[in-house]
């Protein structure tokens, strides 16, 4: 807003001395103050929403997890009832660019279409693993 008000300034400082305008009317800066307001009200409404939430559960070494959209903090989050092992940690951050977080209690990144694709990726990936296991051991069994 005071940048704004600075540019009318300006330009009404340039009028007085018998110029033209400094910043054109047509100039696109003009349009800013509104466009963060519309920012504004979405972020507003976003922090509104409901969180949504999807539990998966592996019968085996996976075992339990909650995928949640988390739109008040805009995060994805992977949260497990325990300390998951060393491998699947190293899935998580490597394969989907999650980081633990110690606050959330969470492995998360920023809630975008790609964090999406990638988490959606990371249960299929646990669901393979899941099968591979139980492949192994009916064989061995």
């Amino acid at each position: 807003k005071l940048a704004l008000q600075y540019a009318r300034e300006l330009n009404q400082w340039a009028k007085e001395k018998g110029g033209k305008d400094i910043i054109a009317a047509k100039n696109s800066i003009w349009s800013l103050e509104e466009k963060a307001e519309v920012a504004r009200e979405q972020k507003v409404d976003l922090e509104n929403r409901e969180n949504e939430v999807q539990e998966f559960s592996f019968p085996n070494s996976i075992g339990s997890l909650e995928v949640v959209k988390n739109y008040a903090i805009d995060r994805i989050q992977v949260i497990f009832p325990g300390k998951p092992d060393q491998s699947i940690r190293n899935i998580l951050g490597r394969e989907t660019a999650l980081n633990w977080s110690p606050r959330e209690n969470a492995w998360q990144r920023q809630l975008t279409r790609n964090a999406e694709y990638a988490v959606e990726n990371l249960i299929k990936k646990f669901n393979a693993i899941e099968a591979e296991e139980v492949g192994r051991m009916a064989i061995q069994g």
